[in-house]
């Protein structure tokens, strides 16, 4: 999973997630807070947990590389894709 500090990135995206205003990137910020919300859940060692809300992220992250959009808040997007496909 996704490196330091995953709570801390949680909350940073979650914030963000709620004041975007742009479709895509709302629903990208939501998915990337669900994502290291999995990393917390992995580092705690709830590997269930974390593999339910890799899958339930993923789908919105998928589509916004399809769209067009690689990073976002200086995440690398396919890396995490690739890291939660194999979650």
């Amino acid at each position: 999973m996704s490196g330091a500090n995953p709570e801390e990135q949680h909350e940073q995206c979650e914030l963000r997630w709620r004041s975007e205003t742009e479709p895509l990137r709302r629903e990208a910020a939501k998915a990337l807070a669900q994502w290291f919300a999995a990393c917390v859940h992995a580092r705690r060692g709830n590997a269930s947990g974390a593999r339910s809300l890799s899958a339930k992220c993923l789908p919105a992250l998928e589509a916004a590389l399809a769209a067009g959009l690689s990073e976002l808040y200086g995440h690398d997007l396919q890396a995490i894709v690739q890291q939660a496909r194999s979650a």
